[in-house]
């Protein structure tokens, strides 16, 4: 790790814009997985309150978010559960905000902060 370290604050020196454009598109990809991750893990979680509740119930109506077989499988339990919220990744989103990071908020960012303030 202290080698990467190294590495990273050596490039800091001699690269400094493209050094702060990858790391600035990594964490914005990085952040929007996660929260992709979170979003499913929540909304995945709340359907299976609702199927348990409407089973209770005995009603089939389950209004969140579909009641069609195709747009909705059947969910597997455990240790496949976290394997099928990754399934629900948008990619093209999360290369979006890796874009973004990369090509704007990196390089703007640091404009500012090395030549507004100095």
């Amino acid at each position: 790790m202290a080698r990467f370290l190294r590495f990273y604050h050596d490039q800091l020196t001699v690269r400094p814009l493209i050094t702060k454009s990858v790391t600035s598109g990594s964490i914005f990809f990085l952040g929007d997985f996660n929260c992709q991750y979170i979003i499913n893990y929540f909304r995945s979680r709340r359907q299976h309150q609702l199927e348990e509740q409407s089973l209770l119930d005995g009603n089939d109506d389950i209004p969140f978010p579909s009641t069609h077989e195709k747009d909705n499988p059947p969910q597997p339990q455990g240790f496949l559960r976290s394997t099928f919220l990754f399934t629900k990744w948008d990619a093209r989103r999360s290369l979006c905000m890796a874009t973004y990071g990369t090509f704007i908020s990196g390089p703007l960012l640091h404009i500012w902060l090395t030549k507004l303030l100095p």
